[in-house]
């Protein structure tokens, strides 16, 4: 069903794969490996609320190789941050603001899933952003 629906948004313009990914006919392959979502996790963020999410790293010891995410209703900024040791978290990260338009889908994997955080911080909201991230299960 996620394949499906992914499939039809792209068919219907309203999401862009990137351009390193090519979705099979029943939209369940992502960069060569079978995706088959067991979580999905529905954000709302407000600004009048002050919504944001702190830089994390999603658990590797459950949840497979892929993070996915469509973000819906606004334009935001992913922050993708990497602390490489140097001292404390301002002078010691190294960081990249991603651009996320509207309707967009962002997948990370290898060193942007498991060595980079990710984070949405309160100045990056402008408008309601909501945004449906899948995750799969680990192979063991």
């Amino acid at each position: 069903m996620f394949g499906e629906i992914l499939n039809q948004a792209v068919e219907n313009r309203k999401l862009h794969w990137p351009a390193c990914y090519e979705p099979s006919p029943g939209g369940q392959d992502v960069k060569g490996t079978f995706f088959n979502p067991v979580e999905q996790c529905n954000l709302d963020y407000d600004p009048l609320r002050g919504s944001a999410i702190d830089p994390h790293l999603d658990d590797s010891w459950l949840w497979g190789e892929h993070l996915v995410t469509i973000n819906l209703l606004s334009d935001t900024v992913l922050t993708m941050s990497l602390d490489r040791g140097w001292g404390d978290m301002d002078d010691g990260e190294v960081r990249v603001a991603v651009h996320s338009p509207r309707r967009s889908l962002i997948v990370l994997y290898g060193e942007a899933r498991h060595r980079w955080k990710h984070a949405i911080h309160r100045k990056d909201i402008h408008r309601r952003r909501a945004c449906s991230s899948f995750s799969c299960l680990r192979s063991f």
